[in-house]
């Protein structure tokens, strides 16, 4: 979408690689392309920080899955019996 709005600020002149750099540095002050910047930059290491911690939740995953199997065994209670205790 930024970029067919930006090549139509632009001009159809403008690759279409670099409409969005372009259109940065030509219609915002510098201080608005370094926050925009600043903005994209934190987008892509938050997801970053959340792929690479996906692995670390399996194994807790796993274990309360399984304790709550084993619970569920010696209890004789579905799992929904023990949430609905759990006021969950």
């Amino acid at each position: 979408m930024l970029g067919y709005s930006g090549r139509a600020v632009l001009g159809p002149d403008v690759p279409p690689g670099e409409v969005f750099s372009t259109l940065v540095t030509t219609t915002m002050p510098p201080f608005m392309g370094g926050l925009l910047l600043a903005v994209i930059i934190a987008a892509i290491v938050t997801s970053t920080n959340s792929i690479l911690h996906l692995p670390s939740m399996i194994p807790a995953i796993i274990v309360s899955l399984s304790l709550m199997i084993i619970v569920s065994l010696l209890t004789k209670k579905t799992p929904a019996e023990q949430f609905e205790k759990l006021g969950m």
